[in-house]
């Protein structure tokens, strides 16, 4: 009785555990991204680092950032401008980015305001008060 009994009531309680825990998981749900992810126009894309040949002599583009391209401005062939936009890159975490900083600067400057407001002259007894305690 003993040879089987124990090893049965630990896998018995075993059980009861692992189905405890089961129950007491929350059930998540699937969530959408918080952004539709960028996508190309082009049905295939490509990777690559290269160099743009011209007739009289070879052009590099580069960039001093990677990025997705998400629109370009020019066809193969194409004669263009110096200065013309080639193509635009993906700017979405540069805006968050700037949104972010903005809420910064005006928690910096809200902070300024208090500083530069304070203290009242109501304020100046007690605090000198507790200071002498």
């Amino acid at each position: 009785m003993l040879k089987y009994g124990l090893p049965s009531a630990a896998l018995v309680l075993l059980v009861l555990a692992v189905l405890s825990i089961a129950r007491t998981q929350p059930v998540r749900k699937e969530v959408a991204p918080p952004a539709v992810p960028a996508t190309g126009a082009y049905p295939e894309q490509v990777g690559a680092v290269g160099i743009v040949e011209a007739a009289s002599e070879n052009i590099a583009i580069s960039l001093p950032v990677p990025g997705l391209v998400t629109k370009v401005y020019v066809q193969a062939g194409a004669h263009v401008r110096k200065g013309a936009p080639l193509f635009s890159l993906d700017d979405r975490d540069l805006r968050a980015e700037l949104v972010l900083r903005q809420s910064a600067l005006e928690v910096a400057r809200t902070k300024l305001q208090k500083l530069v407001d304070s203290p009242r002259p109501e304020e100046i007894p007690p605090a000198e008060a507790r200071v002498h305690e």
